[in-house]
């Protein structure tokens, strides 16, 4: 079972640099369909943040507000969702410091799956050996 944390600033270092703070958005913020957050992929691992928002988008008017919960991965990824009490629905939206691209897989053994992205250099390691058997 993995924890997820209330995210606290002065406990997570460089967090407000790279995501904002309280009335910000973070980087690279747009609105999804809720099948394409589905289809992302950034919902098969548990999230290691999440953070309760109310977000300007001009930084002063509040009839432009938006009120969401983020969640935030160790990737630098995450999404949020907001409940739209004008219109009565969910909204989702997606968010990154940096929009990875991950380029061929460069493992070695058959469940060993290793991606580097050509962005930023992050390495995604997953070990699938635990899905297959091999034998």
């Amino acid at each position: 079972m993995e924890k997820l944390e209330w995210v606290n600033p002065k406990t997570v270092p460089d967090f407000v640099e790279k995501f904002g703070g309280f009335n910000d958005y973070p980087p690279n913020w747009r609105q999804v369909s809720e099948q394409e957050l589905f289809q992302s992929g950034r919902m098969i691992f548990p999230p290691e943040y999440q953070d309760f928002r109310q977000m300007y988008r001009n930084g002063k008017e509040i009839t432009a507000m938006v009120e969401a919960t983020l969640y935030f991965f160790p990737d630098g990824t995450g999404y949020a969702i907001e409940k739209d009490h004008f219109n009565r629905c969910f909204k989702y939206y997606t968010f990154a410091v940096c929009e990875h691209k991950y380029g061929k897989d460069i493992g070695k053994k058959p469940y060993e799956h290793i991606y580097v992205c050509e962005k930023c250099g992050r390495r995604l390691e997953l070990d699938t050996s635990d899905c297959h058997s091999y034998s």
